[in-house]
C-alpha cells in the first residue's frame, strides 16, 4: 500500500473527520481511491469509512493508528492524529480538557518556528546586541550574498549610509564570523544566526525591520506591498489563519534558500489577538 502524504497539517485541526475530509479531497483524482485506501489501512470496509467520516460512528484507537502510517505522520503527527480520535469519542467534559491540554502542548511545539526552521544560533549574546541593534547590520550582512553589492562604497550608495558607517559595520561583521575579506570585496561568512521568539533581541528584530516598512509606505513603491487588517473571527477560523500563515512562512523559506541573490527584500508579517 502506498504511503499518502496529504498538504494539510493534522495541527491545524479539532476534528479528526474534517482532518481526514480534507486529505480526501486534496488526493490525487479528486480523492478517487483515498476511502478505500484508507479503510485498508484500518482494516475496515469502504462503507464504514464513509459511515464515520459522514455520521455519528467513530473509528477505535487501532484503526486510527493504522492510518497512521498511509497518511504518512511524523511521531509527533501521529501522537496528535490518536488525540484527535480520543477526543472526539471522549463523553466526560473532564477526559475532553485533559487530551484538550495534551493537545496544545504539540500545537505550541508546531508552532515555534525556531524548531520548525531547526536554525542554531551561533552569535554570543554581545554580538547579537550589536547585530540586532539596527536594520543597517543585518541589510548589509544580507546584501554581501548579492555580487554586485560587495564593496563599501557600493552598498552605502544601494542604503543611503555613510562609506564611514558601512566601513564600520563590515568591519563588525567579518569579526562576528558573519562577513570576510575577499581582495577589496566582502564575502558571507560561515556563521549564522536565527532570532527566535524567545531571544530577548526579538523585540528589537521585529522593530527595526517594521520601522522600515513605515519608511516603504512613505516612498509609496508600486511593488510594494503594505496591508493591514482588523477582523471579527471565529477562535476555530483564527487557529486556521494561524497555521496558513506559518505554512505560508515555511513555503516561503522553501522559495527563498535556493533562490538567487538579485535584489534585497523584507517581509514583515503580523497576526495577533487584540481582545
Amino acid at each position: 500500500m502506498t504511503k499518502r502524504t496529504s498538504k494539510a497539517s493534522v495541527f491545524e485541526y479539532r476534528s479528526y473527520k474534517r482532518y481526514l475530509n480534507d486529505c480526501a479531497h486534496s488526493a490525487p483524482n479528486q480523492g478517487r481511491g483515498f476511502k478505500a485506501a484508507l479503510a485498508q489501512s484500518a482494516s475496515c470496509q469502504s462503507a464504514y469509512v464513509s459511515q464515520v467520516l459522514n455520521g455519528d460512528r467513530h473509528f477505535n484507537l487501532e484503526q486510527a493508528e493504522g492510518m497512521n502510517e498511509f497518511l504518512g505522520h511524523s511521531e509527533d503527527e501521529a501522537q496528535f492524529f490518536l488525540l484527535l480520535v480520543m477526543f472526539e469519542r471522549s463523553a466526560t467534559r473532564a477526559l475532553r480538557e485533559r487530551l484538550q491540554r495534551k493537545m496544545q502542548t504539540y500545537v505550541e511545539r508546531h508552532q515555534t518556528l525556531k524548531d520548525r526552521l531547526q536554525a542554531k544560533e551561533t552569535l554570543s549574546p554581545e554580538v547579537q546586541a550589536t547585530y540586532y541593534g539596527s536594520w543597517h547590520c543585518s541589510a548589509i550582512h544580507i546584501l554581501l550574498t548579492i555580487p554586485q553589492f560587495r564593496t563599501k562604497d557600493v552598498i552605502a550608495k544601494a542604503l543611503g549610509l555613510s562609506s564611514s558607517f558601512v566601513a564600520d559595520t563590515l568591519e563588525f561583521l567579518v569579526t562576528a564570523g558573519l562577513a570576510k575579506r575577499v581582495g577589496n570585496e566582502f564575502h558571507p561568512g560561515e556563521a549564522y544566526v536565527f532570532v527566535g521568539k524567545d531571544s530577548p533581541f526579538i523585540l528589537h528584530h521585529h522593530g527595526n525591520w517594521r520601522h522600515r516598512a513605515i519608511e516603504s509606505m512613505a516612498a509609496k513603491r508600486a511593488d510594494d506591498i503594505h496591508y493591514s487588517t482588523v477582523m471579527s473571527i471565529s477562535s476555530e477560523d483564527a487557529a486556521q489563519i494561524r497555521f496558513l500563515v506559518l505554512r505560508a512562512i515555511e513555503e516561503i523559506r522553501a522559495i527563498r534558500v535556493p533562490s538567487k541573490e538579485e535584489e534585497l527584500h523584507s517581509m514583515c508579517l503580523d497576526l495577533f489577538r487584540v481582545a
